[in-house]
């Protein structure tokens, strides 16, 4: 069993209880999947290549290319081009991206002033944008092949229905998270 899986089981759960006076186990919500998206400025086949694998690095997760709904004549990209690419991590992989953030990402960011957080519309899900990709363990090296990459955006979409308890579960999980982060 992952160490923060373990966390989620002993600690928030307990937490949640004694903080909401929950009745049933099925009312803590927990996190559901992890969306992790990198968005090319160009069209470029190579960037878009370029972007899946630095992806597929970083979450050890095969990645799939994102398509534009719109035509957008100023950028030159056509309906059903490729634009981007993400990767969707559910449980056993999502644990182990969580630590990664934990261990290589937080650690290195000072002050929080590259990460900006951001709280969905429907509250069940917050989003961040990691501007220092080279802060990972695995693109270091590789400085020169990815150094075109621009940012990482992350989306923690989880099974809250309400804006504390999203809150609550981040800042469970450590989440260098506090109100003045967040964002509507």
């Amino acid at each position: 069993m992952h160490f923060i899986s373990n966390h989620y089981k002993n600690i928030v759960k307990y937490d949640f209880f004694n903080k909401f006076n929950l009745r049933d186990v099925q009312e803590v919500p927990e996190i559901k999947k992890i969306v992790v998206n990198i968005n090319c400025r160009t069209t470029d086949f190579k960037n878009l290549l370029t972007s899946l694998f630095v992806l597929e690095l970083i979450t050890v997760k095969k990645g799939e290319f994102t398509k534009s709904n719109t035509t957008n004549i100023s950028v030159k990209v056509r309906k059903g081009f490729p634009v981007g690419c993400k990767v969707q991590l559910k449980n056993p992989q999502c644990f182990f991206f969580l630590e990664k953030l934990f261990n290589q990402i937080f650690p290195d960011v000072k002050q929080f002033n590259s990460i900006d957080f951001k709280l969905t519309e429907t509250k069940n899900s917050v989003d961040f944008r990691i501007k220092k990709l080279f802060d990972l363990v695995e693109l270091e090296p590789h400085y020169r092949f990815f150094k075109n990459v621009q940012s990482l955006d992350v989306s923690i979409v989880t099974s809250s229905k309400s804006y504390l308890k999203t809150l609550f579960l981040l800042k469970s999980f450590r989440f260098p998270v506090s109100t003045q982060h967040l964002k509507h």
